[in-house]
């Protein structure tokens, strides 16, 4: 836990660095390479959309539960994909409601403001759309994914830093976010998730479900 905590902090102080020193200059770099058209770039940022993820999750157990009927412990099966895939789609959530109170707290201009009317200056308590841009919901959704597969399969976790890499920042390119804003929704979503998991544990009766498998 406290690697983690060192991790966040380190992660919110490259936030603050990254509002005053490096996201124009991100900014200016994604357009001039025109990322914001590229197919891929525009199907990751569509990936990361976290009710969607939610919805696809809820599909997925579906046709996993019914696979399941032709086993003898199908009700033993189930039960722990239940557990697991609930506590995916919880940290997706949850994840998300703190997102959204911060999203309306710090009214931060999106990328296209700052292009279309210079602003860029925190607003404040706002809820348009285009005020919005702190943190990241997309990124967000995509840490939370990630790091809940992660903590339930640990020894996929290079795989899910690679995918994380790839995916995460598709809001940068397509425009959409500043890196700041993908770095905070990221690491707000790392440490939910780490922290939603840890809570869960100490319920006997679904502990054992989300043990590292």
């Amino acid at each position: 836990m406290k690697t983690l905590i060192s991790i966040v902090i380190f992660a919110i102080l490259l936030c603050i660095a990254a509002i005053f020193f490096m996201d124009v200059a991100v900014l200016e770099f994604v357009q001039a390479r025109g990322l914001e058209q590229n197919a891929i770039v525009k199907t990751l940022r569509r990936l990361g959309e976290g009710r969607d993820v939610v919805l696809g999750l809820m599909g997925l157990f579906v046709i996993y539960a019914f696979c399941q009927l032709f086993y003898a412990d199908r009700l033993e099966r189930i039960k722990q994909a239940a557990v697991k895939i609930g506590f995916i789609a919880g940290a997706i959530v949850v994840s998300g409601f703190f997102v959204k109170a911060l999203k309306f707290i710090f009214g931060r201009p999106r990328p296209d403001l700052y292009v279309s009317e210079g602003l860029y200056s925190f607003q404040w308590f706002e809820m348009d759309r285009l005020l919005n841009s702190l943190p990241s919901g997309h990124a967000s959704s995509e840490a939370a994914l990630l790091v809940a597969i992660g903590l339930l399969w640990p020894r996929y976790w290079a795989i899910l830093v690679l995918v994380g890499i790839i995916w995460v920042p598709s809001s940068i390119f397509i425009q959409a976010h500043w890196f700041s804003d993908v770095l905070f929704g990221a690491s707000l979503a790392a440490l939910v998730t780490v922290c939603l998991h840890r809570y869960l544990l100490r319920f006997a009766p679904i502990a054992k479900y989300l043990r590292n498998s």
